[in-house]
């Protein structure tokens, strides 16, 4: 119980998700996929980005 509760001090964004879902292991779910599109989507970017630079100069 006590590490749940350090987890979600830690991590607020799936705690946001949890408490608006009611339904812990989808929100968790949920929340760990919208943090890797995000994750995934800023990496790529900055591939793309710094490709688009080398070819430039």
């Amino acid at each position: 119980m006590d590490r749940k509760l350090v987890r979600e001090k830690n991590e607020p964004v799936r705690g946001k998700c949890r408490q608006e879902n009611g339904n812990e292991v989808n929100s968790v779910v949920i929340c760990v996929s919208v943090q890797w599109v995000f994750f995934i989507s800023f990496i790529s970017e900055s591939l793309i980005c710094r490709n688009v630079y080398n070819e430039r100069m």
